[in-house]
């Protein structure tokens, strides 16, 4: 398992395994880390588990993109132990899939004290063929590339 607490961004293309411990740190701030995975082929599994410490705020974003016939499987968990008090976490997965992939993801959260302050959320954004239409007009004409670069810039 990479432990990645000292990276705040980080980019997985076409990777097939990933298993990667986070652990924010106690302080004031709230700490962000960003991940983003390109999966253009083959088929990835991606396993992330957030362990903070007590009194730690971190905000965990996961951009995954898919394409042509690629899966990706994606977990985030959330581990909490019951002495561990006054986390403040956030869960964002945020999935692009086109062509025939697949992209199952999911936040999971184990918390064993009720002073923990846990969110997450989970969605899926596609290209209607509207919005392809008025990509067109534009001049644009590579959609996918365009998001794919998005998210490289972003993150």
């Amino acid at each position: 398992m990479e432990d990645e607490y000292q990276f705040k961004r980080r980019i997985y293309d076409d990777a097939h395994g990933i298993d990667s411990l986070i652990r924010p740190v106690s302080t004031d701030e709230v700490q962000e880390y960003e991940l983003c995975i390109i999966q253009t082929k083959d088929n990835c599994t991606a396993k992330f588990t957030v362990e903070p410490a007590a009194y730690s705020k971190s905000k965990i974003t996961i951009y995954i993109y898919a394409e042509g016939t690629s899966e990706v499987n994606c977990v985030c968990t959330l581990n909490v132990p019951k002495d561990v008090k006054g986390v403040e976490t956030d869960i964002q997965i945020r999935s692009w899939p086109f062509d025939r992939s697949k992209i199952h993801a999911r936040p999971e959260m184990f918390i064993k004290n009720s002073n923990v302050i846990a969110t997450h959320g989970n969605a899926v954004g596609t290209i209607s063929s509207l919005d392809k239409y008025y990509l067109s007009r534009k001049g644009i004409v590579d959609y996918k590339e365009l998001i794919k670069q998005s998210l490289l810039d972003h993150a």
